[in-house]
């Protein structure tokens, strides 16, 4: 896929072109990612930290359409997600229900230490409306991501009696389509508040198993920006 930031990238011109006057923005906000279920990376019953909220930054430029249609395009930084945790290596020896949370004899436990982050370039269209006195702002369009993910075995238990031993996986994708949606309203002519939501799965198998080795982050990121143009 590394032609479709190119491809995605030559669409701007274009956009511009048929707008008229560009300005550019700035934003800063706050990230929430979604994140996986119960048995990867942490196990409940055994101690875990997810770090999940993060800051975010975007750069971008936008235009007008007519009265009642713009577009926006440009770079977000959605920010990182970590998880901490101290897990059984073998899924088969975790039992959430078990009152030990192991199907048999439990194993020392292993630590894990994962961190991974999302970034990538957007092309949106913006409807612009009036409601209760409000200049309402929705967004709609494109999101090309590229995330990452690593994780650290500081102490890594292969088998329950020998020495533990340590690991590093680390994974750095390629270009991932996805989209964006979002609704915000507009203040002070330059402001805008913006409640938005992001595709952002970590698509890191090899020879196409989506399903090995994901990033804790999981299901999309809720990102409420404020946003300034200039």
């Amino acid at each position: 896929m590394k032609f479709l930031p190119a491809v995605f990238l030559a669409t701007f011109p274009a956009i511009s072109a048929t707008a008229g006057a560009v300005d550019f923005d700035i934003g800063v906000g706050y990230t929430h990612f979604g994140h996986q279920p119960n048995g990867v990376w942490y196990q409940e019953g055994f101690p875990y930290k997810l770090t999940l909220d993060t800051p975010s930054i975007s750069l971008g430029v936008n235009g007008k359409i007519d009265d009642d249609w713009g577009w926006r395009a440009g770079y977000i930084n959605l920010g990182r997600a970590e998880v901490h945790s101290q897990v059984q290596a073998l899924d088969s020896v975790y039992d959430a229900a078990s009152p030990t949370h192991c199907s048999g004899p439990c194993w020392p436990l292993t630590q894990v230490h994962g961190v991974g982050d999302v970034q990538g370039l957007y092309a949106t269209v913006n409807p612009r409306f009036q409601y209760w006195g409000i200049n309402w702002v929705g967004e709609a369009g494109l999101f090309m991501y590229r995330p990452t993910w690593t994780v650290d075995y500081p102490i890594w238990y292969t088998n329950p009696d020998g020495p533990p031993d340590t690991g590093r996986f680390e994974r750095r994708v390629t270009w991932q389509p996805g989209v964006t949606l979002g609704i915000g309203f507009r203040f002070k002519d330059s402001f805008t508040l913006m409640l938005s939501r992001y595709t952002c799965d970590a698509r890191m198998g090899s020879a196409g198993d989506t399903t090995r080795y994901p990033a804790i982050y999981h299901g999309g990121a809720s990102v409420l920006s404020l946003r300034y143009d200039f």
